[in-house]
């Protein structure tokens, strides 16, 4: 179900599905957004791990994760401030 709601097969905006982005760690080795950041994630799948190995934060269950996805018709670009760069 989230295969066919990703843009060209594997991308997302992780704005639009409430999920953190990956963007603000990044900013630590750049000093913050440049000319190549972008609104996109890749989605790679799900782990079946159990929430003792996990180092971060969980974002609910894969079932409410879908539930996103599916609300998704049509991508906005403009919910991430990478948007206009």
């Amino acid at each position: 179900m989230i295969l066919d709601r990703l843009e060209a097969g594997e991308l997302f905006i992780a704005e639009q599905i409430g999920i953190p982005t990956l963007y603000i760690d990044l900013y630590e080795f750049t000093g913050g957004p440049t000319d190549d950041d972008h609104c996109w994630h890749e989605f790679s799948g799900f782990s079946d791990i159990c929430s003792s190995v996990l180092d971060g934060p969980t974002w609910g269950k894969a079932q409410g994760l879908v539930a996103e996805f599916q609300k998704v018709s049509e991508w906005d670009q403009s919910l991430s401030p990478h948007f206009a760069i």
